[in-house]
């Protein structure tokens, strides 16, 4: 251990700016800390949150360990153990006087593009979140599914479809909503708008590629990874794998998801959980890294 080394924390809470659905479950602030590492002129900072669907029961106890911390470095705690690998590389990065991503990968992407996230918690706000992400620059959008109707589903992605910019298009998310029937049907009623593919469609995972073969879309793994009740296997019309740093709460597993993904042949998508800047900056630095030319998932807004 390093004597010179030093570790703090805070506690932070942090409003989100609409009401955001994670797992079935509306929240509307994120809350945890961010840990310090310093070293002499240089620090850098990770940032511990637990998802909010366990939050509460959570902050207390990691408080506790955080204040009785003393080995800087290493946790037992997955959680920590996280963040302070992330601040761990952020001191490294300052230290070396170069941006994490090179740090990480010498031949890192210098720029990083994400899908936009659109509102979903009424029509008028999801027209005009769309319109104000299409203003600004944005190609692929995100749109969830699942929540209303198949009727209202397809009405409104056919709606916004017509008003999609040159070389526009969608990635849905339907969090296992829809039987393999119901999703077939889905599928027809969109054929002919640009879809890249379709996130977890079928309450069954086990009928995606039934469904890949009547359908023809694509679809990409999201609860599949983090539940665990669905091998990581590749199979046709698998084209993506939805991959959540914070959710994992370890760099060695997203590093081994991201390679899983390159051994697919698909897409590896960091996405984020509604990080602080913190958070959310060091996993823009992972996906120019390990993702580069990858459309990423870091629209928190």
């Amino acid at each position: 251990m390093n004597p010179s080394l030093t570790f703090s924390y805070k506690r932070y809470l942090r409003k989100l700016s609409k009401p955001v659905d994670i797992y079935g479950a509306f929240f509307h602030e994120r809350e945890g800390f961010i840990i310090e590492l310093k070293e002499g002129p240089y620090s850098g900072q990770g940032e511990c949150a637990p998802l909010p669907e366990s939050e509460l029961d959570l902050l207390e106890p990691l408080e506790e360990k955080l204040a009785k911390h003393d080995s800087f470095l290493n946790s037992d705690t997955p959680l920590i153990q996280w963040a302070l690998d992330m601040a761990f590389w952020n001191l490294q990065a300052q230290r070396q006087h170069v941006p994490l991503s090179v740090l990480l990968n010498p031949h890192a992407a210098q720029s990083l593009q994400s899908n936009a996230l659109l509102s979903d918690l009424d029509d008028t706000a999801l027209l005009k979140d769309f319109e104000e992400k299409k203003q600004a620059g944005y190609q692929c959008f995100k749109i969830k599914c699942g929540r209303k109707s198949p009727e209202e589903d397809i009405k409104r992605i056919r709606h916004l479809a017509l008003q999609l910019p040159k070389g526009g298009y969608f990635r849905l998310d339907a969090n296992r909503s829809w039987d393999l029937a119901t999703a077939y049907d889905i599928a027809i009623s969109l054929r002919g708008i640009p879809i890249a593919y379709i996130e977890e469609p079928l309450k069954n995972p086990f009928q995606l590629p039934e469904f890949c073969k009547q359908s023809g879309y694509k679809v990409a793994l999201d609860e599949s990874i983090y539940i665990n009740d669905f091998p990581l296997i590749s199979f046709e019309g698998l084209a993506a794998l939805i991959i959540k740093p914070t959710r994992l709460e370890s760099l060695p597993k997203t590093l081994q998801l991201l390679h899983l993904s390159k051994l697919f042949g698909i897409d590896g998508v960091i996405s984020s959980c509604y990080e602080s800047v913190v958070g959310l900056r060091f996993l823009v630095e992972l996906a120019k890294a390990f993702s580069p030319g990858i459309i990423a998932g870091l629209d928190t807004e």
